[in-house]
């Protein structure tokens, strides 16, 4: 009798789809599965199918509903051996039919507990620590020294506990509010599916449609941490942030500065947050991780990441048609105005912050499209027809 468990559906960048209110717990890589009793000579299990093939060096992953190993020898795209188990089928059978078992550093995720067993007692908390044999002096002289250094001592420890009792009760809330925003969210998602009633009003429908944007951009709802990642802390927090960025860069022009990032990435991890470095790092592994998006550094210094269907070619192509476009015969008093061209309207045009703009005008001076002009007033660009002139003579 073999053990069957249930595939894994992933995201583009590889990280499995989470169930609603589903949390992350614990992660570790270079993790081997065993399945059925190695004593008993039955060692068959796995994905219906394919309970012949090895399930090794993969990741482990452990929720509050799951236990997910993900095959790291996949093809790009598929899910390959990536498998999961819910933890009741875990819990309930006698003795457990699955083995996850990591490196040499890490230890068994899962192990043959018979049901019904007890947990092992947990350790004895330590003994408190002995009082003072003598109350101090109080009126004067060391001991009233001494006493008044004791009494400030266990203030400090009091106003630490109560600031570190208070934090985790904001955390605790911030957990809830993104429990509630994913649960919005999903409402949201499925009554845009269906469609909107005829009968509403315009203004309701605009009212609805920017509370549902609202709601989808609340937060994320089981952020990587370097608790439950361990060594893949980056790796892990790469991959989530290629799930999450689409959405965003498809609202702000394919394309969006870091320190843009940094703030939206951090507003959406609640109180999760993480440093610039461990960013900058995450958005490093993308090539190597193979993920859609693009990590790019301008040669002025300016980084941003954007879509790997974002390029150069097509931004010169369409700064390239803004900047000669036809002008009618009521233009000629604007003809100036019309055929110039800076960061800002750039912007506009483009749809993107004006920083970005003037990189990118920068980079069609470059290609030789572009002709600037630095004004005292501002840098101001126009067609370049140097190569129409050259092309006469």
């Amino acid at each position: 009798m073999s053990l069957l468990v249930e595939g894994v559906a992933l995201t583009p960048s590889g990280r499995p789809v989470l169930a609603p209110e589903e949390l992350e717990l614990r992660m570790i890589e270079r993790v081997d599965v065993e399945f059925g009793d190695k004593r008993a000579g039955n060692m068959r299990g796995g994905l219906q199918g394919r309970e012949a093939d090895k399930y090794v060096a993969g990741v482990a992953l452990v929720t509050s509903h799951r236990l997910i190993w993900l095959d790291q020898a996949r093809a790009p795209g598929t899910e390959g051996l990536s498998c999961s188990v819910h933890l009741s089928r875990v819990i309930e059978a006698a003795p457990v039919p699955l083995k996850m078992t990591g490196a040499p550093s890490s230890s068994s995720l899962a192990t043959r507990v018979p049901p019904g067993q007890p947990p092992p007692p947990a350790a004895p908390p330590p003994p408190a620590a002995a009082g003072r044999p003598a109350a101090f002096a109080i009126s004067a002289g060391v001991g009233g020294v001494l006493h008044r250094q004791h009494q400030e001592h266990k203030q400090r420890q009091e106003t630490v506990t109560e600031a570190f009792t208070d934090m985790n009760a904001l955390m605790a809330k911030a957990k809830e509010m993104v429990t509630l925003a994913e649960h919005l969210a999903a409402v949201a998602n499925r009554r845009q599916q269906r469609g909107t009633d005829s009968s509403g009003s315009d203004a309701s429908d605009a009212e609805t449609t920017e509370m549902d944007a609202m709601m989808l951009s609340m937060g994320i709802a089981s952020p990587v941490t370097r608790e439950t990642a361990g060594a893949l802390y980056h790796q892990q927090l790469a991959r989530q942030l290629a799930d999450w960025l689409p959405q965003v860069l498809a609202k702000r022009g394919g394309i969006l500065a870091l320190p843009d990032v940094f703030c939206l990435f951090n507003r959406a991890r609640g109180s999760e947050l993480i440093s610039p470095e461990d960013l900058l790092k995450a958005c490093q592994l993308w090539r190597r991780l193979g993920v859609p998006l693009q990590f790019r550094r301008f040669e002025s210094g300016v980084q941003v990441v954007q879509s790997l269907d974002r390029s150069d070619d097509e931004v010169c192509a369409t700064l390239t048609e803004m900047i000669n476009r036809p002008l009618g015969p009521s233009d000629d008093e604007t003809r100036d105005a019309m055929r110039r061209m800076d960061a800002y309207s750039a912007s506009v045009a483009l749809g993107i912050p004006p920083t970005i703009a003037s990189e990118y005008l920068l980079m069609a001076e470059r290609h030789g499209i572009l002709c600037r002009d630095d004004g005292p007033e501002a840098t101001y660009f126009y067609p370049n027809f140097f190569p129409e002139c050259e092309a006469t003579y």
